[in-house]
């Protein structure tokens, strides 16, 4: 993939998250905000890799 595509794929999967785990951050330190997006962060990876392994790689359910 060209470098120019990668923009159009992390927007994406921000937006996918987002709807998933909602556009508020509820930590008020920051420290806890980073540890809450972090956590949101890994928790969509093993969902993907996850259903990667159910659905076969490349489905439309995986954001890939």
């Amino acid at each position: 993939m060209r470098s120019y595509c990668y923009r159009v794929v992390i927007e994406g999967t921000i937006s996918a998250m987002k709807n998933i785990f909602g556009v508020l951050v509820r930590s008020r330190k920051r420290h806890n905000q980073d540890v809450e997006v972090l956590s949101q962060m890994v928790l969509w990876n093993y969902i993907n890799t996850e259903l990667e392994g159910v659905l076969g790689q490349h489905s439309q359910w995986t954001g890939l």
